[in-house]
């Protein structure tokens, strides 16, 4: 599931619209960037920030672009809610 719905909101209370620096202070320690096409790939298009829950995942499609560090400012463009397995930016495939 992906939303850029900003009134779909997490638990936290973050969504689309949010920023970096909300992000990281509603996910102290469980928020991981990924700014770079890395072998992981999960950074292919778009900077991402993402939350591990048990075997799901939340995946922060940002406005920031590529091989830069992601600025407090940047915002969330996308949510995208699913199994640890499909996290990261699929180039909002189905």
């Amino acid at each position: 599931m992906q939303t850029d719905d900003p009134g779909n909101r997490t638990p936290e209370g973050d969504g689309p619209g949010s920023t970096y620096r909300e992000l990281k202070t509603a996910y102290p320690g469980e928020l991981k960037a990924y700014t770079s096409r890395d072998n992981e790939g999960w950074a292919l298009y778009r900077a991402v920030a993402i939350v591990k829950r048990g075997n799901n995942a939340l995946t922060f499609k940002m406005d920031s672009p590529l091989n830069q560090p992601l600025a407090d400012s940047a915002t969330v463009d996308l949510v995208k809610v699913s199994t640890w397995e499909w996290r990261g930016d699929d180039e909002d495939c189905a």
